[in-house]
């Protein structure tokens, strides 16, 4: 799978090798960097040496507030956009917010969960009496993020069931099957699913098809959890 790469840069003498790390790492085919002024000049110029990245294989934006969680977090998003123009998939971005001031790493791991990209990561390893990263200990971790997405698209899920949106609910829980097969996820999505089901086949009145699917419901230990026990069980003896 082709892969890009939008990476916040920042300042410090062992910041470009880690950087340089994780381009290795993940051997993105393009790569998006966001700097200041400042760390654009003094630390991209060895990232460049030391990944061999070719002028056709990189652009280098630059912020002017640094600081500022919530304008970063709009640039990154505009930024994670034009890879998409350049035809790259979501799924196919890493965001890699190890260095920058923490207003930018916090502004572009905001923006991958806006944009849902594939997956993001950060270089880690032992550090000296400074709190340093040591050269040559560097590791690279990626997560994907997809049960956050998956906790976002459940939320909205529940959303949509309360305002009697039962088709759109039951279009977002099959979005849900298709990120994430954790147990505990699987068994919030079967329980909502079932429900959805139930109270759709209510509202279009089949009374028969809608008590099958709740019953025994009641009993499910989210149904408690969720506040939602008594309801059901009113439902099943109406």
């Amino acid at each position: 799978m082709k892969q890009a790469m939008i990476i916040t840069v920042g300042t410090g003498s062992t910041v470009a090798h880690g950087i340089s790390r994780a381009i290795q790492d993940h051997h993105p085919e393009f790569v998006f960097f966001i700097g200041t002024e400042e760390s654009i000049q003094k630390t991209l110029p060895a990232v460049l040496e030391t990944s061999k990245l070719e002028e056709n294989q990189y652009e280098i934006r630059t912020t002017q507030r640094p600081n500022d969680v919530e304008r970063i977090s709009m640039e990154c998003v505009e930024h994670i956009k034009c890879l998409m123009h350049r035809g790259y998939r979501p799924e196919e971005i890493v965001a890699d917010f190890t260095s920058g001031t923490k207003a930018m790493s916090a502004g572009l791991v905001v923006a991958t969960f806006i944009m849902e990209t594939g997956s993001v990561s950060y270089v880690h390893g032992e550090r000296d009496q400074n709190g340093r990263v040591i050269s040559g200990t560097e590791r690279v971790t990626s997560i994907e993020p997809n049960r956050l997405l998956a906790e976002k698209r459940i939320t909205l899920a529940i959303r949509l069931f309360n305002r009697y949106q039962f088709d759109s609910s039951l279009a977002v829980l099959s979005e849900v099957e298709g990120l994430i097969k954790t147990p505990d996820i699987v068994e919030k999505v079967t329980l909502l699913s079932r429900l959805t089901r139930a109270y759709s086949a209510w509202d279009r009145f089949e009374l028969k098809a809608a008590i099958e699917l709740l019953g025994g419901l009641e009993n499910h230990p989210l149904a408690s959890q969720w506040g939602i026990k008594k309801q059901l069980k009113h439902n099943n003896n109406t």
